[in-house]
């Protein structure tokens, strides 16, 4: 995955992949994959590295900084490098960074993307499960006393490493306007078709507001379950498992499973795949 993010999909690969493989092997005529909710985009690497019917690419995160990385990375590689082998992290940096990526998108956009870039690597390798700037500190605290420390997590080398390989699977796909886009989830289901397979990620229903900055309220969750109600493409979403989500989704397939975070507030979860009702389990 891209970076460390909270309740990323790299310790699900095996659960979701197989579903998804499997349908778009079984399809010729999906030819393009979307995720409207790329995060650290886990699971859009894993269906892409192999070989399938996929011509066109459609990614979006609502996260401007997040969506930025993802552009830097894919598309002005060179420059961001060099900024991550140079960097060491501190305690001033995580707080200062924070602030930076916590303001209005209208105001970040006026930042350079490559040094907002390297601020979203860095406060996600400094916090504690990778929460970012959803993070009350860093990694060791502010008075550096644990055991671990704000450097910990941060291997420039492997780091860059990781973006190559990255780069190098996805940019053998017709990555749509040859943009990671930042924009409303709403937007980009609405450039789906019956060509078009969905992976969805939404922010979690029980703690999604305290893990993302981008979180979900009932309305948006409601209103996500109706759009898809209607869509003509073929999609799986993930969601933790709950009451309200499975009474969400009842004219849909679903399964549920065990999940294994590290994160004390979601640890050991139970989780829940939602197929459309054009897609068979």
């Amino acid at each position: 995955m891209l970076l460390r993010y909270p309740g990323g999909k790299s310790r699900l690969l095996s659960n979701i992949i197989p579903y998804i493989t499997d349908l778009i092997k079984d399809n010729e005529n999906i030819l393009s994959y979307c995720e409207p909710f790329l995060g650290s985009g886990s699971i859009a690497f894993n269906v892409l590295k192999k070989d399938n019917y996929i011509k066109k690419v459609i990614l979006n995160d609502k996260d401007y900084a997040l969506s930025c990385l993802w552009n830097t990375v894919l598309f002005n590689f060179e420059e961001l490098e060099q900024k991550i082998l140079d960097y060491k992290p501190s305690v001033v940096d995580f707080f200062h960074f924070k602030e930076v990526l916590t303001r209005r998108d209208e105001v970040l956009r006026e930042e350079d993307p490559v040094s907002i870039s390297l601020k979203k690597i860095a406060i996600h390798q400094m916090s504690y499960s990778g929460l970012g700037v959803m993070a009350g500190g860093p990694i060791g605290g502010k008075k550096q006393n644990s055991n671990y420390n704000i450097s910990c997590r941060w291997n420039p080398e492997n780091i860059v490493k990781k973006f190559k390989k990255i780069r190098l699977i996805l940019c053998k796909y017709d990555i749509l306007e040859n943009n990671i886009y930042s924009l409303d989830y709403k937007e980009i289901i609405e450039k789906a078709n019956k060509h078009t397979f969905m992976y969805l990620d939404p922010p979690y229903y029980i703690k999604g507001k305290d893990m993302y900055m981008c979180g979900f309220d009932d309305n948006e969750h409601y209103l996500l379950s109706q759009i898809l109600k209607e869509s003509e493409a073929k999609w799986i979403l993930s969601y933790d498992d709950c009451d309200y989500i499975r009474n969400l989704y009842k004219w849909a397939n679903m399964e549920g499973f065990r999940a294994k975070y590290y994160i004390k507030t979601i640890r050991n979860k139970k989780e829940i795949l939602i197929f459309s009702p054009n897609t068979s389990q």
